[in-house]
Parts: C-alpha cells; sequence; structure tokens
C-alpha cells in the first residue's frame, strides 16, 4: 500500500491500521516459515492457490531466488540443494537479494 492519505482513502484509519500491520507482519512471518522450512515444493504451491494473487510473490521468489543462484553463486539455475549448499559462503548473502 502507499502513502498515508492513500490509506485513509480505502478505510484504514486508527484500529484499522493496527489490523493491517498485524495482516503484513503475519504475512511476513509466513513467508519466513515457507522459506526456512523443508524444501516442498507442494507447500508453497498450496498456499499460493488458496491466496490467490499469492502466485505473483512465489514467483517473483522464485525468480530472485534464480538470480542469486546464477549470479551471486555461480551455478545454473537448476543447480540442486547439494550443490548450492556446497556454493554457499560466509559472506554469500552480502549481496541485495
Amino acid at each position: 500500500m502507499g502513502n498515508p492519505l492513500e490509506l485513509e482513502l480505502k478505510g484504514f484509519t486508527e484500529s484499522r491500521l493496527d489490523l493491517l500491520d498485524d495482516l503484513k507482519m503475519s504475512s511476513v512471518k509466513m513467508l519466513l516459515s515457507i522459506l526456512e522450512g523443508p524444501i516442498d515444493e507442494n507447500i508453497s504451491t498450496r498456499v499460493s492457490a488458496s491466496l490467490g494473487d499469492f502466485e505473483i510473490v512465489t514467483q517473483r521468489m522464485k525468480n530472485v531466488y534464480e538470480m542469486f543462484v546464477t549470479d551471486v553463486l555461480g551455478l545454473p539455475k537448476e543447480a540442486d540443494a547439494k550443490k548450492i549448499q556446497k556454493a554457499l559462503k560466509k559472506d554469500s548473502f552480502d549481496s541485495c537479494i
């Protein structure tokens, strides 16, 4: 969402802003849980299917991941998890993800 005026025009004032903040925090926690959890594409597929437009987010995450694997680690985007883990170094995440 945009600036405070834009939020107010959409009905987000006072307590509703708190609810919006809670929603954003819950969304971030959910995404982190998916990222930190076991590698299971079925989980992310089911979550994205249940949330509709969430497919855009998962596609963006996939694109960023592939860019990280190819540009930062220098591996092909199809590299398996073992090769990626071996390629990770202490400073691998110092670049902008």
